[in-house]
């Protein structure tokens, strides 16, 4: 008899199967001396062991990882194309951090009314690279189109609900 355990220890999340993947969703190689085995290995293998995620769960962290390198790989060949891009400056970023009820989105929110502040929207956080082709950006039709396909594997007991919106103000939830 197969069981759940079964199913999904068989899916170990592992460095060398997301490095694969990558360079694949890239279309670029080159790492550079950046070396994010370790620690990205380390994330991976301590999802498998204590997280205790679902097939999906595993299926997403995987490709999450996979994606998350594959932007790696698009910031080392935008640097290595413009290098003036390590020496540009950010003036005081300001990070909103908190609890979940601990009114941190309210404070977010109400910053974001003022128009010298800006947060990054969804589609930003997925694919940070601009990638454009004639001066059309791909960004955020790849990401609503992603989040389409995601969501009814999320939630499948919300039938007919909508997906994310791509192009709403993104959030990292910790």
């Amino acid at each position: 008899m197969v069981t759940r355990s079964l199913i999904c220890s068989s899916l170990r999340l592992r460095f060398s199967q997301v490095s694969k993947t990558a360079p694949r969703i890239a279309g670029l190689d080159d790492f550079g001396d950046e070396d994010v085995s370790d620690a990205l290995g380390r994330y991976l293998a301590a999802c498998s062991r204590q997280s205790e995620l679902n097939i999906l769960g595993r299926m997403a962290t995987s490709w999450d990882a996979a994606c998350l390198l594959a932007n790696l790989l698009r910031m080392r060949a935008s640097e290595q194309a413009d290098p003036s891009i390590l020496s540009r400056e950010i003036e005081k970023p300001i990070f909103v951090m908190g609890l979940q009820r601990s009114g941190a989105t309210l404070l977010r929110r109400l910053m974001l009314t003022d128009a010298a502040n800006r947060a990054p929207k969804v589609w930003e956080t997925m694919h940070p690279v601009p990638e454009t082709i004639d001066a059309v950006d791909f960004r955020p039709a790849r990401a609503a189109r992603m989040l389409r396909a995601f969501a009814p594997r999320m939630a499948p007991d919300a039938a007919g609900a909508s997906a994310p919106d791509a192009d709403k103000i993104g959030r990292a939830h910790v």
